[in-house]
């Protein structure tokens, strides 16, 4: 029995070590695409895909705003003369210090991504853990592009899109943040506790490509005919800017459209950030915090439109506005979308002719299999006769 494990023994851990040897690759590989996604998405500073006059969208020329500064000692007016220009500047800022601190990230990663060796702490799995740190720089990367020019489109008066250079970047970002993503989400981990046991993803992956698709897709739905119904934002930061804030307070039923414009802005950045992001890969499936928030903020989103639309009909007398509608119907297509598909995914079906690779190295072809009850046999009854009693019986 003794030579029989022995012989067995050899084969169990060349497969495991097969396992693991496959998974590190794989990290390393995901690993490298997305930095290279990152380093594509840094590389889009020296296009403009949002041109706006009298502003140049640009690493070379975004900074001019902040010029201002020097040619007048008046702080405050200069502030409020050049409020919005400033804004966009400091947003492309910060947009570019996110793109450089994600890089620099990802690089630092590198050392845990190429390793060879086990660690006593980590184990097997210093590869997969950089691969999920590279994983959220890309997605923090990604993230930042697409809502920084967001909310300059939103806060310049009149902008108009480079649909080529938008397609390129957006394309990329996708097309990095769909392969890597399900890649990322079907690399194992491996735990040890006596023996190295494989944590395999137990969910399907289709569900996650198909429901991730749709949402970006509502999420830029939104977004379109959201800059489209603009005008309640920007009226009101222009009174703002023009020193007529006490005409918004002259009238308080006028601010109602501005917030509730200002409240969907906040759902929209939420749902970029969720749409773009890695929960709906985790291989924890629909086990995974926070995902159903999507769902509440379409609901939300749903809710609010549906109110600024009937709001702006009823104490501005004017037709239905179309843009809101269709805010609010994506809205609501989106949330029964996410209750249909919200069982999703599924656990993997187990085919019963099929033999776990550690079972079948340890134990041969047939799993152990449970012992089978035996059912009683139920015997027919047996009738004996007595005879009568008599006084005369002797022993």
């Amino acid at each position: 029995m003794a030579s029989t494990k022995q012989k067995k023994a050899p084969k169990k851990y060349l497969h495991i070590k097969h396992c693991i040897k496959k998974m590190q690759e794989r990290a390393k590989w995901v690993g490298v695409l997305y930095l290279i996604g990152i380093i594509a998405l840094i590389s889009s500073v020296y296009f403009q895909p949002i041109a706006i006059r009298g502003f140049a969208l640009n690493i070379f020329h975004f900074w001019e705003p902040f010029s201002a500064f020097g040619s007048d000692g008046d702080l405050l007016g200069v502030l409020v003369d050049n409020a919005i220009p400033l804004t966009i500047a400091t947003l492309y800022s910060i947009m570019l210090l996110v793109m450089l601190i994600n890089l620099i990230s990802a690089l630092c990663h590198f050392g845990w991504l190429f390793k060879r060796k086990a660690s006593k702490l980590y184990g097997f799995n210093r590869n997969m853990y950089a691969m999920d740190d590279i994983e959220k720089a890309f997605s923090s990367t990604f993230r930042a592009v697409v809502s920084i020019h967001f909310l300059i489109a939103v806060l310049a008066v009149e902008f108009r899109f480079n649909w080529l250079y938008g397609t390129i970047i957006l394309g990329a970002g996708l097309f990095f943040h769909f392969l890597c993503g399900l890649l990322a989400g079907n690399t194992s981990l491996f735990t040890v506790d006596n023996e190295i046991i494989e944590e395999k993803r137990e969910v399907g992956t289709f569900s996650v490509f198909v429901r991730n698709c749709l949402q970006i897709i509502a999420t830029a739905g939104i977004m379109f005919f959201f800059l489209r119904s603009n005008g309640a934002i920007t009226a009101c930061i222009e009174k703002l800017l023009d020193g007529k804030g006490s005409e918004l307070l002259a009238e308080p039923l006028s601010l109602v459209l501005p917030i509730l414009s200002f409240l969907v802005l906040a759902y929209i950045m939420s749902m970029i950030r969720y749409a773009l992001g890695t929960t709906e890969f985790e291989p924890s499936g629909r086990e995974m915090r926070g995902r159903k928030s999507f769902l509440w903020l379409s609901l939300c989103t749903f809710i609010v439109m549906l109110g600024a639309a009937i709001f702006v009909a009823v104490y501005y007398k004017e037709p239905v506005n179309w843009d809101l509608m269709a805010i609010a119907g994506i809205a609501f297509v989106a949330f029964i979308i996410e209750i249909c598909l919200r069982k999703f995914p599924k656990s993997k079906g187990k085919n019963p002719d099929e033999v776990d690779a550690m079972t079948y190295l340890e134990n041969g072809v047939v799993e152990e299999q449970e012992p089978i009850a035996i059912q009683p046999q139920i015997l027919p009854p047996v009738y004996i006769q007595v005879p009568p009693y008599s006084p005369n019986y002797r022993d």
